[in-house]
Parts: structure tokens; sequence; C-alpha cells
């Protein structure tokens, strides 16, 4: 038996009226992607692998139905994964991600664990290895310099609401996430508040210092930045912010997509296959694009 994990893209033309359109099916752009719409082209960046195994970040833009390569930053790293596209308060459009910088220290791990024998010895091999959350900004058609949001240490897990960004850190990476720390940071890489919460293993959304936060534990929560609170989020439900603040709510059990303006519901919709787990709406004009992703099951 094998399983296999596809992602479709689903457009909801009208808030109003919605209605359900699946443009393309069985398309995979790797772990860790991004996609967003920006001066009238759609951007897709995406987690690859080179050919030496090394996990690279690639990218696609739109023009309508036209398809074309998009413009990537300068890399320097040993290896980049996992991009978000985050258009900042001031309208520009910026990438972070998380690279792996070509030190001594990361070049050495990084020879050493191909010989690794055991897992205790990867792991002690790994607890030394850096990851710095990095970013770039575009600007027309190029990706302006590549900057270090951190310096040290190893993000984890990231998401923005263009005026601060949000990181799962571990000052040394152990992947017990007992040491995990919640950072709020601005894009010029000031960082504003710092919780520690342990067990914290990744972020999913964001929005005025409100982040959905997942934990170890497999429990969720909407994490308060600014007084530390917790308030738990039904396993049922995946819940997160697009647009201008704007909450949406995934039911796994009934497959029902809800966005919410305040306390007004925007869109209501069911998505057409039950083996949809996974859905995050995307603001574009007038309504949404509905990125929607599952797993199958075939013989």
């Amino acid at each position: 038996m094998m399983f296999t994990l596809t992602t479709a893209l689903i457009v909801n033309a009208s808030p109003a009226n919605s209605w359900v359109t699946i443009i393309t099916n069985n398309t995979s752009f790797g772990y860790g992607y991004s996609i967003t719409s920006y001066n009238g082209l759609a951007y897709i960046y995406y987690t690859g692998q080179a050919p030496s195994g090394v996990s690279i970040i690639k990218g696609l833009a739109f023009n309508g139905t036209a398809e074309m390569k998009a413009p990537l930053p300068a890399f320097n790293d040993l290896g980049e994964a996992s991009p978000l596209l985050v258009e900042l308060d001031n309208g520009s459009l910026m990438m972070i991600w998380a690279g792996v910088p070509a030190t001594h220290s990361n070049l050495a791990i990084a020879n050493k664990t191909a010989n690794a024998t055991s897992i205790s010895e990867l792991m002690t091999l790994l607890s030394n290895l850096t990851i710095l959350l990095q970013a770039s900004v575009l600007h027309g058609n190029t990706w302006g310099p590549v900057v270090n949001l951190t310096t040290s240490g190893d993000a984890m897990s990231y998401a923005s609401d263009g005026e601060y960004v949000y990181l799962v850190y571990e000052p040394k990476l152990t992947l017990t996430y007992n040491n995990t720390i919640l950072e709020e940071l601005t894009p010029s890489d000031r960082v504003v508040k710092a919780l520690s919460i342990p067990g914290i293993i990744g972020i999913t959304s964001a929005w005025n210092g409100l982040v959905v936060a997942h934990f170890l534990n497999g429990t969720q929560a909407l994490v308060n930045m600014n007084n530390g609170s917790a308030t738990q989020i039904p396993l049922t439900l995946m819940m997160g912010f697009t647009g201008n603040g704007l909450t949406y709510y995934f039911n796994t059990n009934s497959k029902i997509l809800t966005i919410i303006n305040g306390s007004r519901v925007v869109a209501n919709l069911k998505l057409p296959s039950p083996w949809y787990n996974h859905a995050y709406p995307l603001q574009w004009g007038s309504g949404f694009v509905i990125i929607a992703w599952g797993q199958f099951q075939f013989l």
C-alpha cells in the first residue's frame, strides 16, 4: 500500500455567492511552500532538492495562465528551505526562509553527518548546527540583498502579519523542544518580545500579536504575545489569519471552510472531496484562492 500527498488549488470567486472550481489537482510543490498575489502576478515559492540532495528554494510566477520562472534571491547558504512570502505594511513583498549558513562549523557537520552510524551520533552532530532566519525584499523583478534576521541558534518555524515576524527558535537544536522560544521581531531583525514556551514545535499563522501555535503533545493554541496567554483550539479545527486580519476556520470533520471578518461570515463553503484535511484561503481580488491538500491511499 502506498500513500501520496496531493495539492489542489480551489477558487471561491465571490464571497457573497460561494462556488468551487478545481484548477489543478495532483500537483506537488515539495514541503514548505508559499503563494501570494503581488503586482498583478501570482508567485509560488517552494522547497525543492538539488541533484546533490541539498534542499533549495525554487519559484514560479503566473500571469493569468502563463507560467514562468520566478526570480530568486542571491542565496549563499549550504541549503535553504520553507519560504514564506509576506506583504509588508509598506507594500513591499518580502520572502523569509530558513537557511543553513556556510560556516566552518556547519561545513564540518555536513561532512560528518554523511558518515554517522547511529541516531545518537547524528543528533550530537546536529545539536551544533546553526539554522538562521533570512530575508530578502523584492524590488521590481529582482530580490534585494539577503539579510539575517537571526544570527545564532536554530530557526524552526515562523509566520508574519506584515508588521512583525513571529519565530519559534531554539538556542541549541535538540528536537526535544524543551527550550523553545517564541519571538516577535521587526522585519529589520529587532526582537520586540520573547516568550519561553517549552514544547512548541511550530506556528502556522499570526495577526496583531496573536499566534496559532502547535505543540509536541499534539495540541494547538492561540498564543497572545502581549500577555503570554494561550487559548486552546479544538483539534478538529484548523485556525488561521489571511488578508487584512480575516480569520478562517477549517473543520477537518465536516470539510467546511469558514472565513470571518470580525463577527461577519464572508465565506462558508464545503470542499468537494472528503480526503482534504488541510485548507488555507488567500485573498484574491473580490474572492479567495483556497489551497487545499490531503492524503489519499491507493494499492
